[in-house]
Formats: C-alpha cells, sequence, structure tokens
C-alpha cells in the first residue's frame, strides 16, 4: 500500500511579509533537495514560469515548462510535458509543491501525485495528496505533498490539482513569484 504523506498549509495573508515566509519555507526545501541531489544521484526538479489557471472543480494535470536540472532524463520540455518518466528501478523521494493565489472563500485546495495514469487524472492512482478543506482562504495557501517508494522503470508520474472556489483559481508562475512558487521534483535514492 502507499505511503501517504502529508505538509501542512500555510495560510498566509497576501503581503509582502506572507510572500517573505513563504519564500523561506522554500528556501529550506530548496536546501533539503540540493543536499540530496547530488551530481551522483540522478534527480529533476521541473516548474511552470506561467501562470495556470484551474478552472472551478475540475481535476486539472498540471503541466512544466522549465528545468532547475534533469540529471537523469526524467521529464522532457518537448512532449508530455505534465509527465517525470523513472528511468530505472529504484527507490526515490518524489514531491510536488505550489502556491494558490488568494480568493475570498472556504473552498477546497487539492494536489495529488499519481502513478501510471491515463492522463487527465481522473480515477488515477493516488500516491501523495495533500487536501486543504474548509480553511479561511483569503491568503496564498501553498499545498505539498512527497512520498518514498520504489519504483519500476518507465513509471509515469503526473501532478493534478483541483480547486472548489467558485471560479477560476490561479497556481502562481516563478517568474512573477520566485523560483519557488511550484515544482515537481524526484530523486534517486537508491536501487
Amino acid at each position: 500500500m502507499a505511503q501517504i504523506v502529508q505538509i501542512a498549509a500555510l495560510d498566509l495573508p497576501k503581503t509582502n511579509e506572507a510572500l517573505r515566509q513563504v519564500s523561506e519555507q522554500l528556501v529550506r526545501l530548496e536546501a533539503r533537495l540540493n543536499d540530496l541531489a547530488t551530481p551522483t544521484l540522478p534527480s529533476c526538479l521541473v516548474y511552470n514560469s506561467v501562470v495556470k489557471s484551474i478552472a472551478h472543480n475540475t481535476e486539472t494535470d498540471m503541466t512544466w515548462n522549465s528545468h532547475q536540472h534533469d540529471t537523469g532524463g526524467f521529464h522532457s520540455l518537448q512532449a508530455n510535458t505534465d509527465q517525470i518518466v523513472i528511468p530505472s528501478e529504484g527507490t526515490y523521494l518524489v514531491g510536488a509543491f505550489l502556491i494558490w493565489d488568494t480568493h475570498s472563500d472556504s473552498g477546497q485546495r487539492l494536489l495529488t501525485i499519481t502513478l501510471n495514469d491515463p492522463a487527465p487524472a481522473a480515477a488515477a492512482a493516488k500516491i501523495a495528496d495533500h487536501n486543504i478543506i474548509g480553511i479561511s482562504l483569503t491568503s496564498f495557501v501553498w499545498n505539498s505533498a512527497q512520498t518514498l517508494r520504489r519504483f519500476a522503470a518507465n513509471d509515469i508520474l503526473r501532478v493534478s490539482v483541483l480547486q472548489t472556489s467558485t471560479v477560476s483559481l490561479n497556481v502562481l508562475d516563478t517568474t512573477t513569484y520566485g523560483p519557488r512558487a511550484n515544482g515537481f521534483y524526484c530523486i534517486r535514492l537508491s536501487d
């Protein structure tokens, strides 16, 4: 049975101080990733440099248009940009994170990492998720999930999102909101 790992959401006011706090947490996450992602470990960190609008109550696969790095051939910028493909069997740390724009409701914000699902992600095999329901969402909200598990060669990983704010809502971009506004990573730890 897959292990689900959830990381708490941040419910922060929409201020420069709030962005600074989120940025500091993301820098700590990046430091953890950089500690693990040495040149001897195949790994990738992909992100989206543009805003992605997510329709109300519509599960949507995230796409990733940029690499911080990809030392194992996990991701393509030309085709199937919604996927990380496991290059060889082994144990991997896989995770995703994103920041939702503000909206004055108490709807749901869901981030899910799926395994070998057909696109779109509806009814896919979930391996990690983070669901925020019924909190005050008048501020930026950070979704984050990760899992440590074995994968087979050519396993396909995707990230899907869902939100119920009654209107379309943006996943923030890295160009405007900093290098860690969103990302999807995979690090091979052992055979």
